[in-house]
């Protein structure tokens, strides 16, 4: 998922979408789920490649961005049964409108899908 370049002094938030694809045996149920990436603290952070900074972001089940993605099956994975042709699932990410200005670099995170089925 790309951002682009942020306003982060905007109250307005920064989205942007990405997918997974999910390819099971026809009929097979699968719940798919995201961890928090390698830079959580309290929420899900982007690190900066130079300095100590960080930018905060959502990864959520739904356009409207309400429902945050997880990992714990059952709870927030996204749920679905196989059907014959690849399932695209998108990703709904936010970095929230306001947050606190960080020195402009290029920031990452990893975030690891895990299909249970």
């Amino acid at each position: 998922m790309v951002f682009g370049t942020l306003n982060l002094i905007s109250a307005s938030p920064n989205d942007s979408t990405s997918t997974v694809t999910v390819t099971c045996t026809p009929g097979t149920g699968y719940n798919v789920g995201l961890d928090d990436g390698a830079n959580f603290s309290a929420t899900r952070r982007m690190k900066s490649a130079t300095v100590a900074a960080y930018v905060p972001y959502t990864l959520s089940t739904d356009t409207l961005r309400a429902t945050p993605w997880g990992n714990t099956v059952g709870t927030n994975t996204v749920a679905g049964t196989a059907i014959v042709t690849p399932t695209t699932l998108t990703v709904y990410g936010r970095v929230p409108g306001g947050t606190t200005p960080v020195a402009a670099d290029v920031y990452s995170d990893l975030v690891t899908v895990t299909i249970n089925y």
